[in-house]
C-alpha cells in the first residue's frame, strides 16, 4: 500500500518509522516461524526497486523508547493510544522480554541488533536466492513485491471473500 501511494505522489523514497525494537522483534518472528529467507532480507541496506522506489528506515538504531522521549520533549505529535489487539500477538511476548532484558542488562538490545545484522548479511550472501528476489510484480495490480501476490491483494481477497 505504501508502494501504491507513494508512486500516486511521484514519490521516489519511503521512509518508514521502524527503529531497533521493531527488527529485533520481526527477527524473533521470522527465526521461531523458520523464515530464514525474510531474515536474510533484513540487513539494513536500502531497498531499491526496479521502479527507482527506494526504502530506507532512518530510525533503525534508535530505541523505540528514544523516539518516543524525543518526541514527547520536543512537542511532536505521535500515535500515544495503543492498538487494542496488541496484547494479542507474538510481538508483545518479545517486546516484554526484550525490555526486561535490557532493564537487567542495559545494551542487549543492541548487542542484538548487531547480531541480526551480521546474521542477516551471511544469509543473504550465502543462501540468497533468486526467486525471492524482492524485484518481483504482483500478479493481480502489477505493483511491486515479494511474492507472487502483494499483501495487499491478498488482503483485498480475503476481505471480499469473508464478504461472500
Amino acid at each position: 500500500a505504501l508502494d501504491i501511494a507513494a508512486k500516486s505522489v511521484d514519490a521516489d523514497v519511503i521512509a518508514t518509522a521502524h527503529n531497533l525494537d521493531d527488527h529485533i522483534q520481526t527477527f524473533m518472528i521470522n527465526l521461531l516461524s523458520g523464515d530464514i529467507d525474510r531474515i536474510g532480507w533484513m540487513y539494513p541496506t536500502p531497498l531499491e526497486y526496479d521502479s527507482g522506489l527506494r526504502k530506507i528506515k532512518p530510525f533503525l538504531e534508535l530505541y523505540e523508547n528514544e523516539i518516543v522521549f524525543y518526541a514527547f520533549h520536543s512537542g511532536i505529535e505521535f500515535q500515544a493510544e495503543q492498538c487494542p489487539y496488541m496484547h494479542e500477538s507474538i510481538r508483545s511476548d518479545f517486546r516484554e522480554f526484550f525490555n526486561n532484558l535490557e532493564n537487567i542488562h542495559p545494551g542487549i538490545k543492541y548487542n542484538c541488533y548487531n547480531s541480526v545484522n551480521k546474521l542477516s548479511k551471511i544469509i543473504q550472501h550465502s543462501r540468497y536466492d533468486s526467486s525471492l528476489s524482492l524485484k518481483k510484480t504482483c500478479l493481480k495490480c502489477g505493483n511491486i513485491c515479494t511474492n507472487e501476490v502483494c499483501s495487499v491483494c491478498k488482503t483485498i481477497f480475503l476481505l471480499e471473500s469473508k464478504l461472500h
